[in-house]
């Protein structure tokens, strides 16, 4: 009798491998098994590659967990699959271990509230995403966990007077500093336009103007 077609994660090694009529080997970027001629199971990065990678195939689309790691083997990223794509809860981390993103995928695309911490740990942003673009009210607060302030977002751009004039008048990008309580646009890593710092207790400390 044939074998019974193989869930992505009961193929885990060679002999796995060969219970579902595969064959255990490599290709050009990772070590797993091949069932007529396509990944299935369990596939890892080859031991020269960079980044390094744990994936879950089925029937040669990513399906199952994903893991990702720095050159330094401390985990990168981490998520699921389906059908070669990314789907629910996934997790990004800085090269220190902290976690940096997390929030959930549907067909590839971010969806619902996704969080963004600060490298020292501190939760910094949180708002919801459609179609894998911010679009609603986030909450953002300084690295001490104060409430800074609410901001809206558009089709994945922040909205207002300045971050609006900052990005279309001056081909800036506004920049936050969510440890030092400062905000404004730069432009070619020079202050633009209007800037303002903040007490640790959120309340606004000083306003300057830069000509650039």
């Amino acid at each position: 009798a044939p074998p019974a077609p193989a869930s992505a994660q009961e193929i885990r090694d060679a002999e796995s491998c060969r219970g579902h009529a595969g064959r255990w080997g490599r290709e050009r970027d990772g070590i797993g098994c091949l069932v007529a001629g396509q990944r299935d199971g369990l596939w890892v990065a080859l031991p020269t590659s960079i980044p390094r990678w744990e994936a879950y195939y089925r029937k040669g689309l990513l399906d199952g967990p994903w893991r990702q790691y720095y050159p330094s083997c401390v985990k990168q990223q981490e998520g699921g699959y389906q059908r070669d794509r990314r789907h629910g809860k996934w997790t990004f981390y800085f090269e220190s271990g902290v976690r940096s993103e997390e929030g959930s995928f549907a067909k590839g695309m971010r969806t619902g509230v996704w969080s963004e911490y600060h490298e020292e740990g501190p939760l910094i942003r949180e708002g919801p995403y459609q179609e894998d673009r911010a679009h609603g009210r986030f909450s953002e607060w300084f690295t001490s966990g104060e409430k800074w302030q609410e901001v809206e977002f558009k089709n994945g751009d922040r909205q207002g007077p300045l971050p609006q004039s900052c990005r279309r008048v001056h081909q800036g990008i506004w920049f936050m500093d969510h440890k030092e309580r400062i905000q404004g646009c730069l432009v070619s890593r020079q202050r633009v336009g209007l800037w303002a710092g903040w007490h640790e207790n959120g309340k606004k400390a000083w306003e300057a103007d830069y000509k650039g």
